[in-house]
């Protein structure tokens, strides 16, 4: 078994399930052990549960040595306080629960409206809700405000914490750091991904940019830039996420990882 690595100082690190999705499909129970063994000790949960009853899937995780740092959900299950969602999240105990939402120029209100909900039902169930960004965000609103700035300004009463992902704020255009410093202590946990230079152009608005996602180190960002701003900010977890795929995503896993250990 690989020695364990979790981040120093205030930020621990997990890897995003996504990043293995294929795997995960056929092989369930061997691609997490598989990366247990990598030495990740922090999981960040999302898709399905392997056909496995939430207590059963917490005790596979704990022998397995894997903690669930946070866990995604969709929009019905968060609003409903009777769905399976918090079945699996009182068994998992993930630090934060986290949801992404259809925001766009023309479409504001109602979500808004809808997180607000979510955030309220997730807490009287006894979880913390963050908000999950991605390209969408960082379109305008037909008041000259950026989706996310207004996010932040309309859910900052409520203290709504924020899942920050890098990746889709520099493809966008915008400097990840800059968002750190801005709304420092309203953001607990960063995605941590590496865009392909071939993706670093100007995108369409609406275009979210996964196809240009790569290992830690090859792409144009400057991550070590990114993890001394996020340290520097009170960011809480670091979250390793490649949304686009290799033959075999377990050796992007490592790669990533053997990074992280040169930076952190």
């Amino acid at each position: 078994m690989t020695t364990k690595f979790s981040a120093p100082g205030k930020l621990k690190l997990a890897i995003q399930i996504y990043s293995v999705r294929s795997l995960m499909q056929e092989k369930f129970r061997e691609t997490l052990l598989a990366l247990a063994d990598l030495g990740f000790d922090n999981i960040e949960w999302s898709g399905a549960y392997g056909g496995l009853p939430p207590e059963q899937l917490a005790e596979f995780l704990r022998q397995a040595g894997l903690r669930v740092s946070g866990m995604f959900a969709n929009a019905p299950g968060l609003l409903d306080a009777g769905s399976p969602v918090y079945a699996y999240a009182r068994a998992l105990k993930p630090e934060y629960l986290a949801v992404s939402l259809g925001f766009a120029p023309d479409n504001f209100k109602e979500p808004l409206g809808q997180l607000r909900d979510m955030r309220q039902t997730a807490a009287g169930q006894g979880f913390n809700l963050t908000y999950h960004n991605h390209a969408n965000e960082f379109q305008k609103l037909p008041d000259g405000r950026v989706i996310l700035d207004a996010l932040f300004e309309e859910t900052a009463g409520a203290g709504l914490p924020f899942l920050f992902d890098t990746f889709f704020a520099f493809y966008s255009g915008f400097d990840p750091g800059a968002y750190l410093r801005r709304y420092q202590g309203r953001i607990p946990q960063i995605h941590f991904n590496d865009l392909d230079p071939a993706g670093h152009s100007s995108p369409p608005p609406a275009d979210n940019g996964m196809n240009f996602s790569t290992e830690l180190g090859a792409g144009c960002m400057d991550l070590p830039a990114i993890y001394r701003t996020a340290a520097a900010t009170g960011v809480r977890w670091l979250t390793l996420e490649q949304h686009r795929l290799r033959a075999n995503p377990l050796d992007s896993a490592r790669r990533n990882l053997v990074y992280c250990r040169k930076i952190m």
